[in-house]
């Protein structure tokens, strides 16, 4: 390619000038053209880079983009996800509030049933109590009537006290005994007749009230009326949402709806909780009151019981007088009877007429509650209203966005496939190389494993032997100390071991044996498989890095030629201007010229997209060395276990017989000592390896318990 890049051009001096003008003008309009072509060639090497830089955000736009449908399914899922619970939390809370209406509307029905029932109880009492009165006020005048012959005055009772009893006629004994006992009665008499008046009054002011308590009962028994019409119209409305809710659309549509209507229905909890502690604070006063009434109550009754007392004595005391005497304190006891009567009466209409009356309040608060509840619904409405609207255009925006995704998603699908197949291709190959890689070591760890069984058999023999060689102990301890010495020499076997390779890989093929046993002594240990695939790898990746060197070295002669060819290029043209009517020649000179250099532009990114390629495969097969360096450091300690095992194994063995026969034991033959017969029996191959690597699990195994 270097060859081919390199055009000679030579450029025509035979050009003769046939304008008039001067030659210092031409020359300079030749240099000032010059510069402009030095200026669109910069320009345009600038926009090639500017292409190249738009090319890479847009790949990582189209990545995002891929990225996109994902993202906005999952966001789409958990958003319909939380707004079903919503839905299905406002479905409960719609449910509980219709229940709690049904049983308000049951309550409003018994209360209004109750209050009705109580308003005729209380005019029939009303009326009862009015022609008691009236009974009454007639026997109080036959009273007076009967009493006036027994009255006396002033002067008259001052002189029959101040005339002794024995001259006292019997009228006048009988009339001054009567002032004597009736006085107290009469002074009774008007208290009690004030206390009347005083109840009149009252009932008056009663009357007065009840008739417009009626008139408000009529009234909200109308305005109940409108509610409950209200509240049908509602509960249509309710089952027009329902039917919507049931629908996916409307769940979509009216979640900040729904939202905001959850936490009215909050804010009407609390006010109703905050109402409720205000009533039971209320009913505890109540009760207070009542307690307090009980107990006036029961102190009229004794006291009304004493008086009592105190009117049988004294009409014991008149039972001297006359019959007319008789009749007036059974009359007054009647008439004290019916006042208590009455009295009794009056508390049990005062507490009834306090309970109507809070009653009428609760009524009262509930029903400003349900005209501020359903000026709430129709703000709720109208909101909704406007975030339907919304929604619906929103829905209409994400339609057309997810459309033109899905057209960019299958354009895209086609460059993903055709890079998905080079990559699985790729793939293939180097599971190939890992599967010959894992039988290998599957080999080893055969190896290891039966060593390792023989290694546990050795260990029983010598738990058994270990009061015999307290001794032997000592002269371990030395060689592990020489063993730890000896690993202090190995620890820069990596790199020697890295250096063998490359130095391996530089070598050819007929020379490759002899070098790997002569450079690697492990390379009898661990079979030649995984270090052949290493050694193929490191030739690999020098080819590739010499490859990827003289791509750059022909791309740098390459931008070196097109800059020549472009100069070239502006000579032409600034003596095509100089010249006024170029040959035809020429002409042909500079298309061809043109065609090369967009040849050589085609050749610059083939090479472009070969050395991309080539540093993706040189990436690969780095990582493959890397992890084939893993796979082989692990081999390599494994068999440097399994040779320090074995030199361990010789080195007992060939210990332990020179020993016994040093002990000269009378209890124990050649026969019962266990390492003869694996002496005699088993025999264990030499390793070839001249290099020891004792790790630390080993250093463990072999310390002395």
């Amino acid at each position: 390619m270097s060859g081919d890049a390199s055009v000679e051009v030579s450029v025509p001096t035979d050009l003769t000038v046939t304008s008039d003008g001067e030659s210092v003008e031409g020359r300079f309009s030749s240099r000032r053209q010059a510069r402009e072509l030095q200026a669109l060639v910069a320009d345009r090497a600038e926009l090639q880079r500017i292409v190249e830089k738009q090319k890479l955000e847009l790949q990582s736009k189209d990545a995002q983009i891929v990225a996109l449908p994902a993202q906005h399914e999952a966001a789409a899922a958990s958003a319909l996800a939380q707004k079903d619970s919503d839905i299905s939390s406002k479905q409960i809370q719609i449910n509980r509030l219709e229940a709690e209406l049904l049983r308000v509307k049951e309550e409003l029905s018994t209360i209004r049933e109750r209050a009705a029932r109580e308003l005729v109880q209380l005019t029939q009492k009303c009326s009862v109590f009015q022609q008691n009165q009236k009974r009454l006020a007639v026997r109080q005048e036959e009273i007076r009537a009967s009493l006036a012959n027994l009255q006396l005055s002033e002067e008259e009772l001052i002189r029959l006290r101040s005339t002794p009893v024995q001259q006292l006629t019997l009228q006048q004994y009988t009339s001054l005994r009567v002032y004597e006992l009736v006085w107290p009665l009469k002074l009774r008499i008007k208290e009690l007749e004030a206390v009347s008046t005083s109840t009149e009054s009252m009932l008056i002011n009663k009357d007065v009230d009840l008739k417009s308590r009626s008139e408000q009962c009529i009234r909200l028994q109308n305005e109940v009326d409108e509610l409950r019409y209200k509240c049908e119209q509602y509960s249509c409305q309710l089952v027009d949402i329902k039917d919507e809710y049931r629908a996916d659309d409307f769940k979509v549509r009216n979640y900040n709806r729904v939202k905001s209507e959850r936490d009215m229905f909050e804010e009407e909890k609390n006010t109703l909780t905050r109402k409720a502690s205000e009533l039971e604070l209320s009913v505890a006063t109540l009760k207070k009151e009542y307690s307090v009434l009980e107990e006036r109550f029961k102190e009229v009754k004794v006291k009304s019981r004493r008086q009592e007392s105190a009117l049988n004595y004294n009409v014991n005391e008149v039972t001297d007088l006359s019959n007319k005497l008789e009749k007036v304190t059974e009359e007054l006891g009647t008439c004290n009877k019916n006042l208590r009567f009455e009295r009794d009466r009056y508390g049990e209409l005062h507490e009834k007429y306090t309970a109507v009356r809070g009653d009428i309040t609760s009524l009262t608060e509930s029903y400003q509650d349900l005209q501020h509840e359903i000026k709430l619904l129709k703000e709720k409405n109208d909101s909704c209203s406007l975030q339907r609207t919304n929604l619906q255009e929103q829905v209409q925006q994400l339609s057309h966005k997810r459309e033109e995704l899905q057209i960019e998603v299958e354009r895209y699908k086609g460059k993903y496939d055709a890079e998905v197949k080079d990559v699985e291709e790729q793939l293939k190959e180097l599971k190939q190389n890992l599967n010959s890689a894992n039988k290998s070591r599957s080999n080893l760890l055969d190896e290891n494993t039966k060593l390792h069984q023989e290694f546990q058999a050795l260990e029983i023999a010598l738990h058994k032997e270990k009061l015999l060689r307290e001794r032997e102990s000592t002269s371990l301890r030395d060689e592990l100390e020489s063993c730890n010495k000896m690993l202090s020499q190995y620890q820069a076997l990596e790199r020697e071991f890295e250096k063998n390779i490359k130095t391996a890989a530089a070598l050819p093929n007929g020379q490759l044996g002899a070098a790997l046993e002569r450079l690697l002594p492990s390379h009898a240990l661990g079979g030649s498989k995984a270090l052949e695939q290493s050694v193929h790898l490191t030739r690999r990746i020098l080819k590739l890095e010499r490859l990827n060197t003289e791509a750059a070295s022909t791309i740098q002669q390459l931008t070196e030629s097109l800059e020549q060819l472009g100069n070239k290029i502006a000579a032409y043209k600034t003596a095509l201007g100089l010249a006024g009517q170029p040959s035809s020649k020429l002409l042909q000179r500079i298309a061809d010229l043109d065609d090369q250099v967009t040849a050589l532009q085609s050749a610059l990114q083939f090479n472009s997209t070969s050395k991309t390629s080539l540093e993706e495969e040189n990436t690969a097969l780095i990582q493959e060395v890397t992890k084939l360096k893993e796979a082989l450091q692990n081999f390599e300690i494994q068999n440097s276990e399994l040779g320090a095992i074995k030199e361990q194994l010789i080195t007992l063995r060939q210990y332990l017989p020179s020993v016994a026969a040093a002990k000269t034991l009378p209890s124990k033959s050649d026969a019962d000592i266990p390492w003869v017969n694996l002496r005699e029996d088993k025999t264990v191959p030499q390793p070839s390896a001249k290099a020891i690597i004792i790790t630390k699990n080993v250093r463990k195994k072999l310390l002395p318990s």
